[in-house]
């Protein structure tokens, strides 16, 4: 354990602050838990949606139109949603039609022709909160 670690030197205060860092740990084990319940993972501080199996509705490609980037492009090949902090609501619309000619996991100007309304050519969209992924 932590106290171990300092023995035969330890003080209370070295105690008093192993147990303030694992009940800072545990709370932190517990949110991780509660987000992964929700499909939200964390990684290197950032959100993280796993776009996949997020509609039963047929599509043939993937965009975030808030920063174009192409999460799909009608294949496995999957980038999953990673909205930054401070960029708003994000929304990740599964469209119907030719992929553009981008790279999976990029930007990708084609991608904001598709904002606005989820009509048309948008069979269903995920929206995400940047920084939190939550819904907005």
């Amino acid at each position: 354990s932590v106290t171990t670690a300092c023995l035969p030197r330890c003080s209370l205060r070295d105690s008093t602050r192993s147990k303030a860092m694992k009940s800072k740990f545990v709370a932190l084990l517990v949110t991780a838990a509660a987000a992964t319940q929700g499909h939200i993972s964390m990684v290197a501080g950032r959100c993280s949606v796993d776009l996949k199996g997020k509609t039963s509705e047929s599509f043939d490609f993937v965009c975030d139109t808030k920063v174009p980037w192409l999460h799909n492009d009608g294949t496995d090949n999957w980038a999953p949603a990673t909205p930054p902090a401070g960029t708003g609501c994000h929304s990740y619309k599964f469209l119907k039609g030719n992929a553009p000619g981008c790279s999976v996991g990029s930007a990708c100007d084609a991608c904001s022709a598709f904002s606005g309304e989820c009509t048309g050519d948008c069979v269903h969209e995920v929206k995400l909160q940047g920084g939190t992924c939550e819904p907005c």
